[in-house]
């Protein structure tokens, strides 16, 4: 009985040690974006399908976002630890969110679209 009374609670208490430890996320670099190309689709409610493209240039912190709806912007990009700042050649800035090095999270009103990196 004292046997699995002391196994039980080992097990409990490792499970919340285990559960309680929460995972760093790392800081973004230029190697995660420089030369990528990251791509994700946003299904609307009539079933159509908007693909989002987001090219970084290899050599220079700048990008092209394009999609399947007519529109392509340019820019430059800074990496803030787990975000991307996106500052458009128009003046605007958008940020997206990092879900590790291949996944950025681009916020479209109330949607999250997640792009993966190909």
């Amino acid at each position: 009985m004292k046997k699995g009374l002391l196994v039980l609670t080992t097990i409990i208490l490792a499970t919340i040690m285990f559960s309680s430890c929460k995972q760093e996320e790392k800081p973004l670099t230029l190697k995660d974006l420089a030369g990528y190309t990251f791509e994700g689709d946003d299904i609307k409610d009539d079933k159509s399908k908007v693909t989002y493209t987001l090219v970084f240039d290899k050599s220079e912190q700048k990008f092209t976002f394009s999609s399947t709806l007519p529109f392509t912007s340019n820019g430059t990009y800074t990496i803030s630890g787990t975000t991307v700042v996106l500052n458009y050649e128009g003046g605007a800035k958008e940020v997206l969110q990092s879900d590790g090095p291949k996944k950025l999270i681009y916020k479209l009103k109330t949607k999250d679209i997640i792009l993966k990196r190909k």
